[in-house]
C-alpha cells in the first residue's frame, strides 16, 4: 500500500507544477479583459459626451450630465495612469491597489448617476 503512494505522489506534484504554470496565462488573460473592459468604458463615456454636444443641449440636466462625464473620464485617465504606475513598480507604491479599488467603484457609481440623468 505504501508502494501505491509512492507512485502517486509524484503525479500529484506533478499537478500542482501544471497549475503553477497555468497561473500566468490566466493572470494574462485577466489582464488583457480588464484593459479591454476600461477601453470600452473610455469609449462609452467619449460617445455619450458626443451625444450630449450634439443633440442634448436643450435638456434641463445638460450640464449635470457633461460634468458627470467630464468627472468619469478624468478619473478612467487616473486609474489607467495608476495601473501603469502599479504594474511597472509593484513595490514602490503599496496602496496604490486600494486606491485603484476605489476609483473603479467612484467611476462606476458616476456612470450609474449619468445613465439615470442622461435623456436621449
Amino acid at each position: 500500500m505504501s508502494l501505491e503512494l509512492n507512485d502517486q505522489q509524484p503525479s500529484i506534484a506533478s499537478g500542482r507544477n501544471s497549475e503553477c504554470s497555468s497561473e500566468k496565462p490566466r493572470r494574462n488573460s485577466r489582464t488583457i479583459m480588464d484593459s479591454a473592459l476600461d477601453v470600452s468604458l473610455l469609449t462609452a463615456n467619449a460617445n455619450q459626451l458626443q451625444l450630449l454636444l450634439t443633440y442634448n443641449e436643450k435638456s434641463s440636466t445638460y450640464f449635470i450630465c457633461i460634468t458627470l462625464v467630464i468627472i468619469s473620464l478624468v478619473l478612467e485617465v487616473v486609474e489607467g495612469c495608476s495601473v501603469i504606475i502599479m504594474r511597472s513598480n509593484r513595490n514602490a507604491v503599496p496602496w496604490l491597489g486600494g486606491i485603484i479599488s476605489i476609483l473603479m467603484c467612484v467611476i462606476t457609481a458616476v456612470n450609474v448617476l449619468l445613465a439615470a440623468f442622461l435623456e436621449v
